[in-house]
């Protein structure tokens, strides 16, 4: 899904975002502060805003991170 239709995938199993898609989605800059609490903090919240099971945020060299249902989140280093 892109931005602009992200909502209408409420109740999905999961959706997948990079990082620039995941600001746009959530109208803030949260995801590209650097700062690793401020992004996790701002996955928790884009999740549960958009009513999906699990979303997974691609980060470039800095891997992805999986949000999970239990307001949890895992990040997988790159390969």
């Amino acid at each position: 899904p892109k931005p602009p239709t992200i909502r209408h995938y409420a109740d999905c199993d999961v959706a997948q975002l990079n990082r620039s898609e995941a600001d746009q989605a959530s109208r803030s800059h949260n995801f590209d502060s650097g700062d690793d609490v401020t992004f996790h903090d701002a996955g928790k919240r884009l999740r549960h805003a958009l009513g999906i099971r699990n979303l997974l945020v691609t980060r470039s060299a800095d891997g992805l991170t999986l949000f999970t249902p239990d307001g949890g989140y895992v990040d997988v280093p790159p390969h």
